[in-house]
């Protein structure tokens, strides 16, 4: 077993590197963001909603079609007929969407849209060239190419904000610029070993893989509606400062995706395709237990540095409101992360259409909440209600994957885990103390205090692969 956990160890660091790279950006620019002279907090609560309607653009104009590559690619005899029908697909929805964005700036004068429609386009090809190298276990190119992302984004943006003061303008036109250019290097690195060619298609396997991906895209677009669903009704029910406060929070307790439940899905679904039957189980109830270990942690250290990082990033006083929302949040990450295990285990049996359901499900459990809990509540009802959407896809994922790797969940301790995390993470983010001294042992006898935690509840001894009750 040592040999899959060092793999899976090893591609999951570097993925996590690479999502901390593809994420850094939003939290590196924050000390721009977050000024008022150069964005103001109105722009700021619009940017959380462009971001998140690129993002369903690309689910939705992608077809996930790196998600069947990924899959497909395993035949080796139809490896490039498979990644030359891909690729064709996503060449002629980038060519749809530089079309739609010529129109946009000839409709309205206004270069935002027509700026998204070219960054979805170059997203698209991007994420095509990207699955190919996570199927070839390339993680450091991979790294590489969103390190060059992410250098060429903070230029753009403190070129754009901080000297031309373009605004959201110069926000959304500095995304766009650095996906460009990390397209070009990617398909120039790729191209020999990978199809990135003359456009071909091959009608049979454009229909299996369609077959496989499509129910993908409605699960990508509930998986979207999960974590940013919020926001829409975030703006039609609160005010914009509101929508500001929420977006500052959801990037805190987005660490806990970006460097554990993105990671971990990343290096894992390759990792399970290869692995022999007779070994799923026990490396599954592996993976588990120390998924539950590294995404308690990171909600917990996220949450309780929380108040130091704003302090460093000198934001407006204002924003301290956010705080509490992150502990929220970062639990509903965690539980997001451990349902990618389940996951993992219904597509390699090709079962795409159940994780569909199971999002798309859980994503309207989440909007009927937000309504339900963001009147009265505002950003804390939208917080609550994704985790209670993320609990629920957790549940479902599990009950679905269960008949094909028996192996527990381990409820109780993991609720009690979920609760203590939860208790210690509020406490950091509610208390701070004058002095630096004491405010630092205060948040470090947090951290101990959640490892006793761990060790109590028994995540820390090893588990073993027989089936038990949830």
């Amino acid at each position: 077993m040592r040999g899959p956990i060092r793999s899976l160890t090893g591609q999951g660091v570097w993925y996590a590197t690479a999502n901390l790279l593809a994420k850094a950006g939003g939290l590196l620019l924050l000390p721009l963001y977050t000024n008022s002279r150069y964005l103001a907090v109105s722009d700021y609560g619009r940017w959380g909603v462009l971001e998140v309607t690129a993002q369903m653009g690309i689910v939705l104009l992608g077809l996930q079609l790196s998600a069947g590559l990924l899959r497909f690619a395993a035949e080796e005899t139809a490896r490039r007929i498979v990644a030359r029908t891909a690729w064709t697909l996503s060449i002629g929805i980038a060519l749809l969407l530089l079309g739609g964005a010529a129109g946009l700036v000839e409709l309205t004068g206004d270069p935002v849209w027509a700026l998204l429609c070219l960054f979805v386009a170059f997203e698209i090809l991007l994420g095509l060239i990207l699955g190919a190298l996570r199927f070839e276990g390339r993680a450091r190119l991979y790294t590489g190419l969103l390190a060059l992302k992410l250098i060429t984004l903070v230029g753009l943006s403190y070129l754009t904000l901080a000297i031309f003061r373009m605004g959201l303008t110069g926000v959304v036109a500095s995304y766009t610029a650095s996906s460009a250019l990390s397209l070009l290097v990617a398909w120039a690195l790729t191209c020999g070993r990978w199809p990135w060619g003359w456009p071909a298609l091959d009608r049979t396997w454009t229909g299996r893989l369609l077959r496989f991906s499509l129910p993908l895209v409605a699960g990508a677009l509930g998986s979207l509606a999960l974590n940013a669903a919020d926001r829409y009704v975030l703006v039609a029910l609160r005010p914009e400062f509101e929508v500001g406060l929420y977006v500052l929070a959801a990037r805190f307790g987005g660490v806990v995706n970006m460097l554990g439940a993105q990671p971990l899905q990343l290096a894992w679904i390759p990792l399970l395709y290869r692995l022999p039957r007779e070994e799923r189980p026990r490396i599954t109830q592996t993976v588990y237990s120390g998924s539950v270990l590294l995404l308690g942690a990171l909600v917990l250290v996220t949450s309780v540095f929380s108040p130091w990082v704003l302090t460093l990033m000198g934001s407006d006083a204002a924003y301290r409101a956010a705080l509490p929302l992150v502990p929220w949040i970062g639990l509903g990450f965690a539980a997001f992360g451990l349902s990618l295990i389940w996951s993992a285990v219904l597509l390699e049996a090709l079962r795409s259409r159940i994780v569909s359901l199971a999002l798309a499900a859980s994503a309207a459990l989440n909007v009927g909440l937000n309504f339900l809990l963001v009147p009265l509540w505002g950003p804390m009802g939208a917080a609550v209600s994704t985790l209670v959407a993320y609990a629920g896809l957790l549940i479902w994922t599990y009950r679905a994957a269960r008949p094909l790797v028996r192996i527990r969940l381990l409820g109780g301790r993991l609720l009690g885990t979920g609760i203590w995390t939860g208790l210690l993470a509020w406490a950091g983010t509610e208390w701070q103390f004058s002095s630096l001294i004491a405010d630092a042992l205060f948040r470090l006898l947090l951290v101990l205090l959640w490892t006793l935690g761990a060790w109590l509840l028994g995540w820390m001894r090893p588990l073993g692969s027989r089936e038990s009750g949830t």
